[in-house]
């Protein structure tokens, strides 16, 4: 995506799914983009609405791939390739925080949106990488970090993967072009 946005390509980003910052935290991470995912948009003042989907944890390519530190966390085995590890309250933290700064670095207009009912449809209340504590950590990270005079910060009681919640993201999107 970094690389469609810097062609020029693309007037607004909406951006729901940030699995690979989580990513880049992690020596071999699978889904690593490297360390410049989420700021390309920001650095050409193209404007973007994010949010945190798939903050939860981890993909690792099947169980025997997971790293030690992570065999005794909650897991979700996606099928016989892929199996995702929740993220620790901590790692939430750290992510929150990189990324905050990352978005406090834009020279366009930001919207970031925050679905407090779950980041992905395996953390939703009742679901096998439900950990409201780990994701209380993103959120109070972010809350910390962000810059509200350069990004628009938004709580919904919903959960990611509801049409309100992508309403809410269009919405926003929209409201921005608009302005732009």
């Amino acid at each position: 995506m970094e690389h469609l946005i810097e062609s020029g390509a693309v007037d607004g980003v909406l951006d729901v799914t940030l699995t690979e910052v989580m990513h880049a935290m992690v020596p071999g991470g699978l889904l690593s983009s490297g360390p410049q995912r989420l700021e390309t948009a920001g650095r050409l003042g193209v404007p973007q609405v994010v949010s945190v989907g798939a903050l939860d944890g981890f993909t690792f390519e099947d169980r025997a791939a997971i790293p030690n530190e992570y065999r005794t966390r909650k897991m979700f085995v996606n099928n016989a390739k892929f199996t995702r590890v929740r993220s620790s309250s901590e790692e939430c933290s750290r992510v929150g925080e990189i990324v905050a700064k990352k978005l406090n670095a834009s020279r366009g207009p930001v919207t970031l949106i925050i679905p407090r009912k779950g980041l992905s449809h395996i953390s939703k209340p009742g679901s096998p990488l439900e950990d409201p504590v780990a994701d209380e950590a993103l959120f109070e990270s972010i809350r910390t970090h962000i810059d509200p005079k350069k990004v628009c910060l938004i709580e919904r009681d919903e959960h990611i993967n509801e049409p309100e919640f992508a309403a809410a993201l269009v919405d926003a999107l929209h409201a921005q072009l608009k302005h732009y």
